[in-house]
């Protein structure tokens, strides 16, 4: 399937927020769920999704189980990008066709959250690639193509077969109390390979130049359609972001396998990515279980540098990283972030306040509020990646964006230059 974005000469479309953040809390029950989801992130114990061995329930259907499986070899669908619906935690309805492109809305982020704005309307104008300030759409229209990768699948989750949706239910339940809510976010969208990846990329690369490879990994139960606003505003900076489709990323090895198709792909005359692939510029990034498989696959040489989101790293990495956390996250994350960003020899560390009500609500800022998050994770792959020197000053100098906003999250940084 295959999306196109446009860029921010195009009139943004406001993301839906239908859901109460407020509604957010969670039952006693899932307390230790969370813990083992916490833990499971920084390598102490199984993720019990991802190495649940039930047999997948029969649903009935053979042909849906067939279409989770079958390679096929019809190009990809064409379909519309659509608004967002938060009430799905931002997944799409599943339906084909949408209309209006999913942007991050700056109209209902306070002007602290951001600094001064968050992500305002870019007028038309001559068109130009050059980078905006990250809190800002980015130049480029961005393509979205699902089901890439054929030849580097990853493993095929119990959970992620069609109709076998009860582990993803009851999962998605534990943060509100919309059963109904909780059934759609949990349905895999039909035609979506869980075996395969969604590709996030500039709708028109410059003749000559090479792009930045990024790998995403979804936490648990999530699929990259609920991140598309997050997306494809770091893609709009001339990013290339492949994101495995599968709902359970586990040790990190589906993100070095979209690194490995995407080393294969620059090398291919057939592919889109055909010589503009920078090898030497591969960031990885990821959110809850996501962020766990990050923290493990950036201890890949090829990684770069990596953006650790509402998860923990045990141990240290070459590469440098910045964590991500909130108040109101899964106990010990922001403590134990905190505790690895001092750790690494180049870190930094946010931590978001003024978090709706809810137990768990900082855990899915990410997914409530995509407007705070994107442009310090845009910022930080420019810096790293880029060597950016208007992202540089979200993280460091004498005007340092990130610093003294203590009022709206904390912020420390060790080894930045």
């Amino acid at each position: 399937m295959l999306v196109i974005f446009p860029g921010h000469k195009n009139n943004d479309a406001e993301a839906s927020s239908s859901r109460a953040t407020s509604r957010l809390r969670l039952p006693g029950k899932w307390w230790s769920l969370a813990l083992t989801l916490a833990l499971s992130a920084a390598g102490c114990s199984d993720d019990p999704a991802t190495n649940d061995t039930k047999e997948p329930v029969d649903t009935g259907d053979d042909d849906a189980d067939d279409d989770a499986d079958d390679d096929g070899d019809e190009p990809p669908a064409k379909r519309d990008a659509g608004p967002l619906d938060a009430s799905l935690g931002g997944r799409i309805d599943g339906s084909v066709v949408r209309d209006a492109a999913p942007r991050i809305d700056a109209t209902s982020t306070p002007d602290s959250a951001t600094n001064d704005a968050a992500l305002p309307t870019i007028d038309a104008g001559p068109k130009s690639f050059d980078l905006p300030d990250p809190k800002e759409r980015g130049p480029y229209e961005v393509t979205i193509e699902e089901n890439v990768g054929k030849g580097f699948e990853t493993p095929l989750n119990t959970n992620d077969r069609a109709g076998n949706n009860a582990y993803c239910e009851d999962f998605t339940a534990g943060f509100g109390d919309d059963p109904e809510a909780s059934q759609m976010f949990a349905q895999i969208p039909a035609g979506l390979d869980m075996t395969l990846h969604t590709m996030l990329r500039p709708a028109e690369f410059e003749e000559g130049k090479k792009y930045p490879v990024l790998v995403w990994g979804n936490g648990t139960c999530a699929l990259p359609r609920g991140q598309e606003a997050f997306l494809s505003h770091i893609a709009s900076h001339g990013f290339i972001i492949i994101a495995p489709n599968t709902r359970f990323t586990g040790g990190g090895q589906a993100q070095l396998k979209a690194v490995d198709y995407a080393i294969m792909a620059n090398d291919d005359p057939a592919s889109p990515l055909y010589g503009k692939v920078d090898k030497d510029k591969i960031g990885a990034f990821g959110h809850s279980q996501g962020g766990g498989a990050t923290w493990a696959a950036a201890a890949d040489p090829r990684i770069k540098t990596s953006v650790v989101l509402n998860a923990l790293g045990s141990g240290t990495r070459p590469s440098s990283t910045f964590f991500v956390t909130s108040d109101n996250d899964i106990p010990l994350v922001p403590e134990l972030s905190l505790s690895s960003t001092r750790a690494q020899a180049k870190a930094a560390y946010i931590r978001f306040h003024k978090i709706p009500e809810g137990s768990l609500a900082g855990h899915i800022t990410l997914i409530t509020e995509p407007a705070r998050v994107a442009p310090p994770v845009t910022a930080w792959f420019r810096y790293q990646l880029l060597n950016d020197e208007v992202a540089k000053t979200y993280f460091v100098g004498a005007s340092c964006k990130l610093c003294n906003m203590t009022a709206d999250f904390t912020f420390e940084a060790k080894g930045l230059q």
